[in-house]
C-alpha cells in the first residue's frame, strides 16, 4: 500500500498481547489492533476476533483466520473485514512467526482453523502435523 494510500487510512491502534494455544499444544503469540488496523509484517496469520462480553470478562471468539506475505497489502482493504464487523468483530490480532519457531505460518494458519472452527472460514483444513513426518514432507510441497 502506498504513502498516499495511507492517508485517510485512520491510524493503526494496538491494544496489546494475548497468547492463544493451538490443539496441538503450541503457543502462538498474537498482537491485537483495532479492527480497522492493517499493521505492515510479513509471513504472519492474522484473525478477526469479537469479544463476548461476560460480567467479568470478556471472551474472544476468533470469526475468521487467515494468512499474509504482507499485512498490510492484505488487511488494507479486507473482503472479509465488513462481514467480521457485522458479526461482532472490534479487533484484528496478528501473530508473526519468528525464524526458530518449529511450524510455519502455513502450518499455524491451519492449525488455529482447525482448532477453533472460525464460522468465517469456509474451509477446515487438517494440520499437516496431524500426520507426522508425513504431514512436513507434504507441508514442503504445499508451499
Amino acid at each position: 500500500m502506498s504513502q498516499l494510500a495511507n492517508l485517510g487510512k485512520p491510524p493503526d491502534t494496538y491494544l496489546g498481547e494475548q497468547w492463544v494455544l493451538d490443539g496441538f499444544g503450541m503457543k502462538y503469540r498474537f498482537f491485537r489492533y483495532t479492527i480497522d488496523s492493517s499493521p505492515s509484517l510479513s509471513a504472519a496469520i492474522y484473525a478477526f476476533v469479537s469479544l463476548q462480553r461476560g460480567s467479568l470478562i470478556h471472551t474472544p471468539v476468533i470469526e475468521y483466520v487467515g494468512r499474509a506475505v504482507d499485512t498490510q497489502d492484505r488487511l488494507g482493504d479486507h473482503e472479509r473485514r465488513t462481514d467480521a464487523r457485522r458479526r461482532g468483530a472490534s479487533e484484528v490480532w496478528i501473530h508473526r512467526p519468528l525464524l526458530g519457531d518449529p511450524i510455519s505460518f502455513y502450518e499455524a494458519e491451519r492449525r488455529m482453523i482447525y482448532t477453533y472452527d472460525p464460522p468465517m472460514n469456509k474451509q477446515k483444513p487438517v494440520p499437516l502435523g496431524m500426520f507426522g513426518l508425513l504431514g512436513s514432507l507434504a507441508g514442503q510441497h504445499a508451499r
